[in-house]
């Protein structure tokens, strides 16, 4: 019976080393698996001019002005009413979209110029975050099928002779154009 203890202590022993071997194998073993997803596009045009960051300042300048028999064609005066566009285009872009933008009409010198409406391309109102933000998006399959978000802002410039002064200063610089500053933010929608 002694020489039959140690013969099974020792086969016990080796039977345990086994075991933690093994188990020891399979923490210590490592998979490593490549990756083959591609990351979505992501280029939006704003006006035709690539939008490199979330958020981009720029200038409207470009503003269509409605005819008065009392007005110039082309020309702006207080009691005309004009819009301008905003050329989104997402179509190099592989994601959905939401998009802010701001109107910054409190810049202006002029109180009396304010948004009336802005729509989206299928004149639908687009979101008023506050008193000069409006926000909307674009689905994917919208990006997908190519579309272009072309967002119509109408305003106003409201006759007011109390504002004589400033609307004077608005216009009577030679080869002036009413400047109004926006920013648009864009980013993916989740």
């Amino acid at each position: 019976m002694k020489k039959i203890l140690p013969l099974l202590l020792l086969t016990l022993l080796i039977i345990l080393f086994g075991q933690l071997a093994s188990t020891y194998g399979i923490f210590e073993t490592n998979v490593d698996v490549g990756s083959e997803i591609e990351l979505a596009d992501w280029q939006i045009l704003v006006n035709n001019i690539n939008l490199n960051e979330e958020e981009q300042e720029f200038n409207i300048t470009n503003i269509l002005w409605d005819t008065n028999s009392n007005v110039l064609p082309g020309k702006a005066a207080p009691g005309l009413d004009g819009y301008f566009e905003i050329i989104l285009d997402p179509r190099t872009t592989q994601v959905a979209i939401e998009y802010e933008v701001t109107f910054e009409f409190s810049e202006l010198e002029n109180s009396n110029i304010y948004i009336t409406s802005v729509k989206d391309r299928n004149n639908n109102d687009i979101l008023i975050v506050d008193s000069e933000t409006y926000a909307s998006s674009m689905t994917l399959e919208e990006v997908q099928l190519n579309q272009i978000e072309i967002i119509k802002v109408s305003f106003t410039w409201e006759m007011d002779e109390e504002n004589s002064i400033i609307d004077s200063g608005t216009v009577n610089i030679p080869d002036s154009n009413l400047v109004i500053p926006v920013r648009l933010r864009v980013f993916q929608k989740i």
